[in-house]
């Protein structure tokens, strides 16, 4: 464990005493994660200004709990109405609590809390991140047209 934190630039003699491990997992696969949505989020910014005709589209989210942690995670949907990004990013802004959070399940999308979820410190919401353009293959078994729906 020391030698893969001392990979990532975290010296543990350095580490405050009250961070515990699970907390510093946390933040090293947060870390991960953000390091190989860079270039997807690159490539969802170029897409996200064209027509997503004939490509699925990719809603991108987190959790984030108490201690400011994040966990991200995406899913896909297949996109045969060839909708917009722009109109669903629309559509979903205008559903939100405050313009940034949702409860997954009335959404029917994975839940990202983790299991040291803590009820009394830990949010119960998730946050909104982005919809991209994708040609990864949709892993929902609802459609595009269907999650829209769910939105109403």
């Amino acid at each position: 464990m020391r030698d893969i934190l001392l990979q990532r630039g975290v010296k543990p003699e350095s580490l405050p005493a009250a961070e515990d491990v699970k907390k510093l997992e946390r933040r090293l696969e947060s870390d991960e994660k953000k390091v190989s949505k860079t270039g997807e989020s690159q490539r969802s910014n170029l897409c996200a200004h064209q027509n997503c005709s004939m490509a699925n589209i990719q809603f991108n989210y987190l959790y984030r709990d108490g201690g400011n942690y994040k966990k991200y995670g995406s899913v896909v949907f297949a996109n045969p109405g060839n909708v917009g990004v722009q109109e669903l990013a629309t559509l979903i802004q205008s559903k939100l609590i405050d313009q940034t959070w949702f409860y997954h399940h009335h959404w029917h999308l994975p839940d990202l809390r983790p299991p040291t979820f803590d009820t009394t410190i830990d949010p119960t919401w998730h946050e909104f991140e982005n919809v991209a353009c994708t040609s990864q293959p949709a892993d929902m078994a609802i459609t595009l047209a269907g999650f829209m729906a769910l939105l109403g």
